[in-house]
């Protein structure tokens, strides 16, 4: 998971600059802005604006005009949050989209989308076979195809085999490789970071009710859960089958407490098996899939969705600290999504997901 600096702000207003410079006719302007960020990362924003400007010559017309004007699609973007002298970045990117909207007694909107610095690894398809190579090494070779500085995290050094990329979008094809050994990457200003999913927090946020936790829904749901994963596989060099078989999650992430296969053992002993066949594999790759397979789900056992009071630490890989509400859910949970919004009525929002393996002291 990426990791950030310390700083924070909860603040109401942003800062927004297109091509280095700010506009305040624009910022007057201001709509909504919505910024969404996930795990696989590929951050987006969607920035929407009133079209309509009095000009200090006395002309009254459609704002977003001109060849001369920044709201223009492959113009860079950059938005943050706090004092305008010291804005705290919550996204880079750039404009990707320009959409027009009108409606009857409304007055004329305009709305940039824009996505962060993987948009090119997004729209590159590749047929390419990577020999001999770590995880690690895969992800250095293609950021160094977009020019990309990279940070790769411990636990990604194994195993080092033959990847296949058929058609793929370097995108995806790093997800894919990066979702079997639980990890992820995000952009962090114009940084790649790649790590084990969870292996540290990218910020500490606490969270509460009442306090600036405005909305939450907890779920534990015991049908995420499987008390073994199963892999098998052939190996294509050997020519022998392959089979690993986990029973427990080693560093699910934070929080304390019963996991889920603890109240399968004690409740549901009869539903404690999944199996999950694979493509060709050597042993390494079965051992570090069926581990990361059994992390990912025991991970999955405890979902909270909620919004806070807006918060620029809230990003995908914080630590959440929850309280307020019913004890069995008081807990420290990892976020796995944000979307950061503002609306010029309401303010500075952050809705969120977020995921735990511990509910309760005792199935």
């Amino acid at each position: 998971m990426a990791r950030d600096d310390n700083q924070t702000y909860i603040g109401t207003r942003p800062t927004i600059e297109i091509d280095e410079q700010s506009y305040p006719m624009l910022l007057r302007n201001l709509r909504s802005l919505r910024m969404t960020e996930a795990l696989g990362g590929l951050s987006s924003i969607e920035i929407t604006y009133t079209d309509w400007i009095d000009a200090p010559d006395g002309t009254r017309g459609f704002g977003a005009m001109g060849d001369d004007h920044p709201m223009r699609i492959g113009r860079p973007v950059l938005v943050g949050m706090g004092p305008e002298e010291d804005p705290i970045e919550i996204f880079r990117g750039i404009i990707t989209a320009v959409e027009s909207e009108i409606e009857d007694g409304r007055p004329p909107v305009i709305t940039l989308f824009a996505e962060d610095l993987l948009f090119p690894l997004r729209q590159t398809r590749r047929s390419f076979l990577y020999e001999a190579k770590t995880p690690k090494q895969v992800c250095e070779e293609i950021a160094g195809f977009h020019n990309l500085s990279v940070e790769v995290r411990d636990g990604l050094d194994e195993p080092a085999r033959d990847w296949l990329q058929m058609g793929q979008s370097d995108l995806a094809f790093l997800r894919a490789i990066l979702g079997k050994l639980d990890a992820d990457l995000q952009m962090v200003e114009n940084t790649l970071q790649i790590g084990p999913i969870a292996d540290q927090e990218r910020t500490e946020v606490e969270l509460a009710s009442p306090g600036n936790l405005i909305r939450a829904r907890a779920r534990a749901d015991i049908a995420t859960q499987s008390g073994e994963i199963a892999v098998s596989a052939m190996d294509i060099v050997g020519g022998d089958k392959v089979e690993a078989s986990v029973t427990s999650a080693d560093s699910p992430g934070p929080g304390e407490g019963a996991d889920g296969k603890a109240y399968l053992d004690a409740h549901f002993a009869a539903y404690r098996t999944q199996h999950r066949s694979q493509g060709p594999m050597e042993q390494g790759g079965v051992d570090a899939y069926a581990a990361a397979a059994f992390r990912q789900q025991a991970r999955e056992f405890v979902r909270i969705e909620g919004t806070a009071s807006g918060n620029t630490q809230m990003r995908v890989g914080s630590f959440a600290i929850i309280s307020g509400m019913n004890p069995a859910f008081i807990n420290q949970y990892l976020v796995v999504e944000a979307n950061h919004w503002f609306d010029a009525n309401a303010g500075y929002f952050v809705d969120f997901t977020a995921l735990g393996a511990f509910f309760g002291e005792q199935p």
